[in-house]
């Protein structure tokens, strides 16, 4: 379930009284206006179909945005992957993940109050899961993220994760701490409308995307749940994260 937030009373910690204006599902919003989740915000749906959106842009949750149908809508050097358009380059000439760095907010990382940079501080690859801590369904997700990957641990890898947390779902370290708990010590980056990683990646909710350690986007899981991760498909998480760990290139994307 996506939760509004609403945080009334919760002290200096939350910084605030309530924000109840910002929208994090449909249901939050009156009418016939949905949530546009990347600004919090209810507005008016902008498109059921790519044919309504103007040249360039693509229809993703009624809204349009940037983005792709085809290898077409790329310029030269780019290929159209999950619906965006990526610089394709690097030492095994793949489509490259969107670069972004931004403050370490998890108190209990050894990182805390640092800047991360994605990939470059991630020699090794890294899983990046796109989520509010606020939410329970997000929380569980990550949870079942880790008992996957403590299957590669025990293979003698060190795999990575990153939280990226909701632009509009606003969170202090203290927050973020106390959500997660002390026994999460990966990287939290908030999202924001200067980074927008979550529209670099054309993610939403419950995902996880994987880059590889030559930078390269290799997959996007999502939107997951906790019995899934359990199951096939987090073994097939587990078995790609483990390729993405590998120096050897990807191959070539169809």
């Amino acid at each position: 379930m996506r939760w509004l937030i609403v945080l009334c009373g919760l002290g200096a910690s939350a910084g605030a009284g309530c924000i109840s204006s910002h929208c994090l599902r449909d249901a939050d919003c009156a009418g016939s206006l949905v949530c546009r989740e990347e600004t919090g915000s209810c507005t008016e749906p902008e498109c059921s179909s790519n044919d309504e959106c103007n040249a360039g842009l693509v229809c993703e949750q009624r809204f349009c945005v940037g983005g792709c149908e085809s290898q077409d809508d790329c310029g030269a050097g780019e290929q159209c992957v999950n619906r965006r358009c990526m610089s394709v380059g690097g030492p095994c000439d793949c489509p490259l993940a969107h670069e972004f760095c931004g403050t370490d907010i998890n108190p209990n990382s050894p990182t805390a109050g640092t800047e991360v940079c994605v990939p470059d501080d991630f020699p090794d690859g890294v899983g990046l899961f796109f989520g509010s801590v606020y939410c329970g369904h997000c929380t569980a997700d990550y949870a079942a993220l880790q008992t996957r990957r403590a299957e590669l641990a025990a293979d003698g890898l060190a795999p990575r994760m990153v939280w990226v947390q909701l632009t509009t779902a606003l969170a202090t370290p203290e927050d973020v701490g106390a959500h997660l708990g002390p026994d999460v010590t990966d990287p939290v980056i908030h999202d924001s409308g200067a980074l927008r990683i979550w529209e670099a990646f054309g993610t939403t909710w419950y995902h996880f995307v994987l880059v590889d350690a030559d930078g390269c986007y290799i997959t996007d899981h999502g939107p997951l749940d906790p019995t899934l991760v359990a199951g096939e498909e987090g073994a097939t998480i587990v078995s790609e994260w483990r390729d993405a760990m590998d120096d050897e290139c990807p191959p070539p994307a169809p």
